[in-house]
């Protein structure tokens, strides 16, 4: 476990540098070697949303939310994913989804606001 928290430190930096491409390979091995933790497939998602790939973000996203259906984080992103993918009425649900689960959480709601502005956009 030590290694992998390691691990996940270094992929970690790398994401925060917006060395993506790097962190990949990391945070897919974290993602593989421990499918329970939320954080692991978080950041996997995170990562490929970053690399523009937002139908396998939103599958990482997905698995995070059945492993904690409150992740609230997964299922932004996941909605953001959605929007990527102008699947405007599953993105809207899922927003709805968030927003309820976030209604009480400064955090994120300068994400929130993004993402319904992007579906104003749409219509």
């Amino acid at each position: 476990i030590e290694r992998l928290e390691k691990v996940y430190e270094g992929a970690y930096a790398l994401y925060q540098a917006q060395r993506y491409r790097e962190a990949l390979p990391m945070a897919l091995q974290l993602a593989i070697s421990n499918p329970k933790d939320v954080r692991f497939l978080f950041m996997a998602g995170m990562i490929l949303q970053s690399l523009g790939d937002p139908l396998l973000a939103a599958t990482f996203h997905a698995c995070a939310l059945q492993m904690d259906p409150t992740f609230m984080p997964a299922a932004f992103r996941m909605a953001e994913c959605y929007t990527a993918l102008e699947k405007d009425e599953e993105a809207r649900a899922l927003l709805e989804v968030s927003l309820d689960m976030g209604r009480h959480s400064d955090e994120f709601f300068e994400l929130q606001r993004l993402i319904m502005e992007r579906l104003a956009q749409t219509n």
